[in-house]
């Protein structure tokens, strides 16, 4: 539904109805709404009943999950730490890196490139696969191989020092998997 038809009414609704009857809900939200969703738990339910109720966005319940079922030690890269990583992998490969070259020392470009392996790792694909499908990608071919260079060193670089955040999601996925 469109803006204003009162989904949010009719959940919050149905949230205090199940807290009232002392059952358990879990809100699952985008990471910009899980403070103004608590918030408006706790302005709609009260101290007894909004105790019923937890909100969550992806990664606070991967942190949540990793929490209970082990692996929550592990550290986290910022989106700082993850772009000087990038700017490290770009340092390590060295004469590799011919078109992305004179962007190796530009911290916007290191934070798109961080941006960048986050999406394609959020699709699914490793630095391996990227650089097989750079093999037929036509004129910007090799382009695409120095990014998937660029994302597989980055990659061998988080290994020893720590945990992209969108491997958080996965690694909660591996634990809670038979």
């Amino acid at each position: 539904g469109i803006s204003g038809s009162g989904k949010s009414s009719h959940l919050m609704a149905r949230i205090k109805e199940r807290a009232r009857k002392g059952q358990k809900s879990i809100l699952l939200v985008p990471e910009q709404f899980t403070s103004s969703t608590e918030t408006a738990i706790y302005q709609a339910l009260g101290d007894k009943l909004s105790g019923q109720v937890a909100s969550y966005s992806f990664t606070s319940l991967a942190e949540k999950l990793l929490g209970l079922y082990g692996g929550a030690a592990v550290k986290t890269l910022t989106d700082a730490g993850r772009a000087v990583l990038v700017r490290r992998a770009l340092e390590e490969l060295g004469e590799e890196v011919r078109h992305y070259r004179r962007h190796r020392r530009s911290a916007a470009f290191c934070r798109l490139c961080a941006e960048t392996i986050d999406e394609l790792k959020s699709a699914g694909l490793t630095g391996a696969e990227l650089a097989l499908l750079s093999q037929n990608a036509g004129a910007g071919r090799e382009k695409l191989e120095e990014l998937a260079a660029i994302f597989t060193a980055y990659e061998a670089l988080l290994g020893g020092a720590a945990m992209d955040p969108g491997d958080r999601l996965t690694a909660a996925a591996e634990r809670l998997s038979p």
